[in-house]
């Protein structure tokens, strides 16, 4: 008989199109885990992908990485690909413009093991951008709609993708036909992901610490179609609450200002006057000369 194949501690899926730099960068952060038994599942996608190069360099030096390729297939199919390619218990979907703080598998295989009833591991995280300013953000659990995460809940607003570790069994419950993520989502089906969370019986944990750093830049998945996003933003939101025909409205004001850099926000301010909407601290990262 041959001998059992040992399986990897951690599955990181990353997909990724056209940031071979940054694809390079979020490795070498993985690299410098304290934990390093992982594999790298690499799913790129989309055709004359700019990062498939850079993804075959890796998957050649480095045993742990698996690299996947589908000229067709959009942003959730690539997680759906990743995921039903990784073979560990545990799995983190790692975006190709982050970086991982050297700990961040550790703490959350660590939270698993002592804790095995759990589902989900999540932690807080860092924005930063390309010229080096980084803006640590509050605790999630201080967040609109979170405090159910405080009874072991996967609450709404204390858990993003890019900072969360699953059980494999959580998330093949969680599917929707070829994976856990809904392909009719190009650009949220992990907000959509985490509203079916918040409604299952899954049992999770928030870490209040940053360990991992979220890179604000333009080349974003949510910056490259407004209009998309919004309106994938509004489908979700409308799956997690009805909101009123004023707060569509508000929703639907406040993209326009976005699209337009906050032409609206700037105009209201050359009047002395302020908008409703404040801008956050990535928005503001995005655009230094609104912060007076």
């Amino acid at each position: 008989m041959g001998a059992v194949k040992e399986l990897p501690l951690v599955s990181v899926v990353t997909p990724t199109r056209n940031r071979p730099d940054m694809l390079r960068e979020a490795y070498a952060s993985l690299q410098a885990q304290t934990v390093q038994d992982f594999e790298f599942v690499i799913s790129v996608n989309g055709r004359d992908a700019k990062s498939l190069p850079e993804a075959r360099k890796i998957g050649d030096t480095d045993q742990r990485a698996k690299v996947l390729y589908d000229p067709h297939s959009n942003l959730s199919e690539a997680w759906n690909a990743g995921f039903k390619a990784s073979e560990a218990d545990v799995l983190h979907f790692f975006a190709d413009d982050d970086l991982l703080e050297p700990r961040f598998l550790e703490l959350g295989v660590r939270a698993f093991a002592d804790r095995p009833e759990l589902d989900l591991v999540g932690t807080d995280y860092v924005a930063f951008t390309g010229d080096g300013k980084a803006v640590p953000m509050p605790c999630m659990l201080t967040n609109p709609g979170a405090a159910a995460a405080g009874n072991g809940a996967p609450a709404l607003g204390a858990f993003n993708l890019n900072v969360s570790l699953f059980r494999r069994n959580l998330l093949r419950v969680m599917g929707v036909g070829p994976g856990p993520f809904d392909p009719s989502f190009r650009t949220r089906a992990d907000e959509d992901l985490f509203v079916r969370l918040s409604r299952s019986k899954a049992r999770a944990l928030h870490i209040c610490a940053p360990l991992v750093r979220y890179r604000v830049h333009p080349g974003q998945a949510t910056q490259g179609n407004d209009a998309r996003h919004f309106f994938e933003h509004m489908r979700v939101a409308n799956s997690a609450w009805r909101p009123s025909l004023r707060d569509a409205m508000a929703q639907t004001l406040w993209a326009l200002n976005r699209r337009m850099g906050f032409f609206g926000t700037r105009v209201m301010r050359q009047m002395g006057r302020e908008t409703a909407y404040r801008l956050s601290a990535i928005e503001l990262l995005r655009y230094p000369e609104l912060r007076t």
